[in-house]
């Protein structure tokens, strides 16, 4: 699939398994879930070119919380290069100005990934962000949820990365461009 195809086609797709009903809803899930995992997409792609955009710009909260549990994904195959400095901004943004708590939570969690793989630095997230994305008070909400997982249980968040599932083996980078 060319990234073009997969601009137009996934986030439709995305936003028609998050507002359908009962059993086109599973398949339609399932079928995302496919995509996501590298199936049909590249998952590093996926997030920049698809979910980023969703997250942004859905009128749909459903659908923004569906492209946020495919960021997850994404984040955990492919590291932060899945979404770029752009979309950890926008997450921040999205983070700040979301008034449902199901995406707000989820958005934490997404965060909560991001900063773990940043090692752990909040005051880079905070950077990385900048004050016009991350308001004061997500900023302390996210400070907040970062110190209580790690009083929890401090290797939780290294734990849980390490029983994501594998994508198979490490791919060597190429260096010639290859026509798609």
């Amino acid at each position: 699939m060319t990234d073009i195809e997969a601009s137009v086609l996934l986030p439709h797709l995305i936003e028609k398994a998050s507002a359908a009903k009962g059993r086109f809803r599973d398949k339609l899930q399932e079928l995302v879930k496919l995509i996501a995992e590298e199936k049909l997409y590249p998952p590093q792609k996926l997030g920049l070119l698809v979910c980023i955009p969703i997250i942004e710009r859905s009128g749909h909260a459903k659908a923004r919380a569906l492209a946020t549990r495919e960021l997850l994904t994404c984040l955990g195959n492919s590291g932060l290069s899945a979404i770029g400095k752009r979309g950890i901004q926008i997450i921040a943004k999205s983070f700040s100005d979301e008034n449902l708590p199901e995406n707000k939570t989820a958005l934490l969690d997404l965060i909560m990934l991001i900063v773990n793989k940043m090692n752990g630095d909040i005051h880079k997230y905070a950077k990385v962000c900048g004050t016009s994305n991350l308001s004061d008070k997500a900023k302390s909400l996210v400070e907040e949820r970062w110190a209580k997982n790690n009083k929890a249980n401090p290797s939780s968040l290294q734990e849980s990365e390490s029983r994501r599932p594998s994508t198979g083996q490490s791919r060597p980078r190429s260096t010639s461009r290859s026509r798609g």
